[in-house]
């Protein structure tokens, strides 16, 4: 007997022909509109709901005598290291735990807290005025949870009486904490979503609160650090009528798209004894200089990332510079001190409105040459830092920048390194790159956590999103076809604006303190647009690396070989960035870049398909007339929700498809 097999993924690439998927389009040219968002502010009326005094302190606790209570931490907890309310019943126990809120103001409301507790019903009830709603079943330790309760509204000012009561099951434990009554504020009116290409939700209440307890605009930043370079090798940048962009009006023309602030990095040194520079931007100070007085024209303030480092720092490496090679541990913290001081003076008396500086990149695994092993050192490098800045203006904000949330307790770990420590800083910083950093619930819980627990300010220094997998200049790109190419996101300017506006999201969601977002090098293009199947395709990839090497626009130059022997010494080059650009290959503007607005607004456009999905599969055929083909694909729409159609198969076009057979003789 013989057996075909036919190994094939089956897919829309290798069987468009056969493939018909059945009402994909729903209302076909239907317009989607951005829901007008709610907008909830924590009132801060409820004393001590994050019971941080220590004890009970603001509330009213009884019960049975089989009931224990205690507010308490639990050092081997990783998903909340603050204090919370516990309760125990070693038989059958009542309890009752309430609060009056006094003269809360008419308006609508919902309470809103965190709970765990041994898997089981909790037995309670949660009320507050027109509210009775049981509080879901625990399912566990180290298990947190965040619930809100249905809303209320109160015709008028009165007091608010805020109970959580019921019966304990005997042995069950619970533990809450984090209760807050939510307001329903006046930005909740309904915003006119914008007509656009793109869809994108609005975003309600873009602003957070400082230390200072005052409303401030949330940031929506680019980190555009090889922008002065890029100038320089002869790359052009336009709006979205064609017009070519000077450098003021490129920063403006920025600002226009919702951009608030920018990012840049600084080296200290990124240049051999010849005077090449290492590429990368050639970041130096004067670099930062410039783009920063750009910024400032363009109303925009500045957060400058001082590496501390004479090229990149990130977790796989932070050297320390060569002029400091051979310093001790305290002549390098008196060096940062003083590096820090003398930078941050001539950008200020450049007149660069500086409004945050980040001591160090992706410090991770550490700084400055010193380890992560030896926490006590990197402090000492950050207080350093941290020192110069609040010497010279205490209004501008200390920022310490780590990655890889995804790593369980990693940022619960950092956050209490640096207390443990006393370094002083107001801003928790991550990356997000979502290749490799986990979900973004995961981002917004993490960051919460820290946020909560010290009482810091959160935000997203780095993230991006590939629009094309095509590569523009001839260098391979960290996103390609192959490579860090499956993710929730569709490799599409839609893909691009449902990260940004989803990684905006995250961070509000963590409450008042998250601060904003930072998308890095949106305009880090080609030189000159490479097409490996061109005539001319030698020519443009030499002239890309002879602006790569005499302008330093590529992410390093063979002359950094010298101080990165193992990473840049082997792979120097080009963009590995420019499909995750916000400007298409030739500098025009992608529609993406509007994303920084349009998450005030939302959009309304045609809701359209922009991805397809079949599932794999292996065909084994024995029996050729019964092959078993998928009878469903998923569609995937612009608004970011997916449905499920029937797929058609057509036989005639399957017959001539091309598919590879193996015959096997058994």
């Amino acid at each position: 007997m013989r057996k075909m097999r036919i190994v094939k993924q089956v897919g829309c690439a290798i069987l468009a022909g056969a493939l018909v998927i059945g009402q994909i389009f729903g209302s076909g040219a239907s317009l989607i509109t951005a829901k007008a968002a709610e907008s909830w502010v924590d009132t801060q009326k409820i004393t001590n709901g994050d019971f941080e005094t220590g004890d009970e302190t603001g509330w009213t606790i009884s019960g049975g005598d089989a009931l224990t209570y205690t507010v308490k931490t639990d050092q081997w907890a990783t998903n909340n290291t603050t204090n919370y309310l516990n309760y125990f019943a070693a038989t059958e126990a009542d309890i009752t735990i309430s609060q009056t809120v006094s003269s809360v103001s008419a308006g609508t409301y919902k309470i809103g807290y965190d709970l765990e507790g041994k898997a089981g019903d909790t037995g309670l009830t949660l009320t507050a005025a027109s509210v009775s709603q049981a509080l879901t079943a625990t399912t566990g330790y180290n298990v947190w949870t965040s619930y809100e309760t249905d809303t209320f509204t109160l015709d008028s000012t009165e007091d608010l009486t805020i109970t959580i009561s019921g019966t304990l099951a005997t042995d069950y434990w619970g533990d809450i904490d984090n209760i807050k009554l939510y307001k329903l504020t006046d930005d909740s009116e309904i915003v006119e979503p914008v007509e656009a290409g793109i869809y994108v939700d609005r975003v309600a209440d873009l602003t957070y609160t400082d230390l200072n307890g005052q409303k401030q605009s949330f940031i929506e930043g680019v980190d555009v650090s090889s922008y002065v370079s890029l100038k320089n090798s002869g790359v052009k940048y336009y709006d979205f009528d064609g017009n070519e962009l000077d450098d003021i009006g490129y920063f403006k023309f920025l600002a226009s798209c919702g951009i608030n602030y920018v990012r840049v990095r600084v080296w200290n040194d990124p240049y051999d004894s010849e005077g090449n520079g290492y590429g990368g931007g050639d970041n130096d100070l004067e670099t930062a200089k410039k783009i920063g007085q750009y910024a400032t024209a363009a109303g925009m303030k500045l957060l400058v990332d001082f590496h501390y480092s004479d090229f990149w720092a990130d977790p796989g490496k932070q050297q320390v510079p060569k002029a400091w090679a051979d310093f001790t541990l305290d002549e390098k913290v008196a060096a940062v001190k003083s590096y820090t001081s003398e930078s941050l003076k001539t950008l200020l008396d450049a007149g660069v409105d500086v409004g945050m500086v980040q001591i160090g990149n992706e410090t991770t695994n550490g700084i400055c040459g010193e380890s992560s092993t030896n926490w006590a050192n990197m402090a000492k490098i950050f207080n350093a830092g941290s020192e110069a800045v609040r010497a010279i203006d205490k209004n501008i904000l200390v920022a310490i920048h780590f990655t890889n949330p995804e790593r369980g307790g990693n940022y619960a770990n950092f956050a209490k390194q640096l207390n443990t420590y006393n370094v002083d800083y107001d801003v928790f910083a991550s990356s997000y790159y979502p290749v490799w950093h986990g979900t973004l619930e995961n981002l917004t819980s993490v960051l919460k956590n820290v946020a909560d627990t010290y009482g810091k300010l959160v935000m997203v220094a780095e993230t991006s999103w590939a629009y094309t997998l095509d590569d523009g200049d001839g260098h391979d790109n960290t996103v390609r076809k192959g490579a860090n190419d499956s993710t929730t996101y569709d490799i599409s300017v839609q893909g691009q604006a449902n990260e940004i506006s989803s990684v905006i999201k995250a961070v509000k969601n963590t409450g008042s303190s998250g601060i904003g977002v930072f998308y890095w090098e949106p305009a880090w293009l080609p030189v000159n647009v490479y097409d490996s199947s061109a005539d001319n395709a030698a020519d443009i990839l030499a002239a890309n690396k002879a602006a790569w090497e005499q302008y330093g626009s590529g992410w390093a130059s063979s002359y950094a070989g010298e101080y990165d022997a193992a990473d840049a010494g082997k792979w120097y080059g080009g963009s590995a960035v420019d499909n995750q650009a916000l400007f298409d290959f030739t500098g025009h503007p992608l529609e993406s870049l509007k994303t920084f607005a349009y998450v005030h607004t939302g959009t309304k456009t045609k809701r359209e398909v922009v991805s397809i999905s079949v599932d794999d599969v292996e065909v084994v055929i024995t029996d050729v007339d019964n092959v078993a083909l998928p009878t469903m694909a998923t569609v995937n729409y612009n608004d970011g929700n997916s449905e499920s159609a029937d797929i058609t198969w057509r036989m005639e076009h399957l017959i001539r498809s091309r598919i590879t057979v193996q015959e096997h003789a058994l």
